[in-house]
């Protein structure tokens, strides 16, 4: 055999480049928010199938999704505690990517986990029967909101297919941007601040009147992103640790300080910094006040 007969034919090189395999996609997960709670049978067993669809859908785009009806129902799991629920369903919603809601029967439930959802920025679609007039409430949520309105299951196919697809690559974004919050920086300030004080978070929760020991416990112990105090939980817990916000969110907030300390004691200004002059103010007094009380 001559080696031009062994010799393989030319390859246009850009039909090649077609078939190279490309980059797995980045894994994603999705939170399922329905009614379950005062449902009779059949409109259990329609959610359920509705369920599956979507549970289905999500799989076949590498998004898996948690669904609450499997593990804290309330005729299949009726033993688990409500504290249980509320925390368990909230911890999962806020390490989601996306969360999935659907509007076809009123829920108290699943409006708590649409606030979890947007006051963690997190993308929303909802999912109703054309017949079905969702609530302006909902429709009013001032995050990302998707629409899917279907007729038949094969129409709910095709559009969640569609709107998935559209928004991966939000979601990936989103997924990797957030990374930094899985972490917890605040809540270990808040305990640091407070054991320097000497101060217990029965303590802490009696001169609130509005956090309870639980929340502060969990504010401590969990990731940013997980615990996601709001502002008005961070202004309270500043106030009563006689401190600021921007301590307790500043991950490098002392080394600033000492970098403003030691230009004001050089006499010339310091470089810019993320805390205000207001809250830079406020810091000041608060050091000089520890430096004193630390005083013998």
């Amino acid at each position: 055999m001559s080696d031009r007969e062994l010799r393989a034919p030319d390859t246009d090189q850009t039909q090649l480049s077609l078939f190279q395999s490309s980059p797995s996609p980045l894994p994603l997960s999705a939170y399922l928010a329905s009614a379950l709670t005062g449902l009779n049978e059949q409109e259990r067993e329609n959610i359920f199938s509705i369920s599956e669809l979507i549970s289905e859908i999500c799989s076949k785009q590498d998004i898996a999704l948690f669904e609450p009806r499997k593990s804290t129902d309330p005729v299949l799991h009726s033993n688990v505690l409500s504290s249980d629920v509320y925390t368990n369903d909230k911890s999962h919603v806020l390490e989601s990517d996306l969360l999935i809601h659907l509007c076809h029967h009123p829920s108290t439930g699943s409006g708590e986990e649409l606030e979890f959802a947007r006051s963690a920025l997190l993308p929303i679609i909802l999912v109703a029967p054309d017949k079905v007039k969702v609530s302006r409430m909902v429709l009013g949520i001032p995050s990302l909101l998707m629409e899917v309105n279907y007729r038949s299951f094969d129409d709910l196919q095709s559009k969640l297919e569609n709107v998935l697809f559209d928004i991966r690559p939000l979601l990936e974004e989103r997924k990797l941007s957030f990374t930094n919050y899985k972490v917890n920086v605040v809540g270990q300030k808040i305990l640091e601040i407070r054991q320097t004080q000497n101060l217990t978070r029965a303590e802490v929760a009696k001169a609130s009147h509005k956090m309870t020991e639980r929340r502060i416990a969990e504010i401590e112990s969990k990731s940013d992103l997980e615990s996601n105090p709001s502002l008005v939980e961070l202004r309270e817990i500043a106030t009563i640790l006689k401190t600021t916000v921007s301590e307790i969110v500043e991950p490098n907030f002392v080394q600033q300080v000492y970098i403003q300390l030691k230009a004001w004691t050089e006499g010339r200004e310091a470089a810019r910094t993320t805390v205000s002059e207001d809250d830079h103010k406020k810091l000041l007094r608060a050091l000089l006040h520890r430096i004193a009380d630390n005083i013998k």
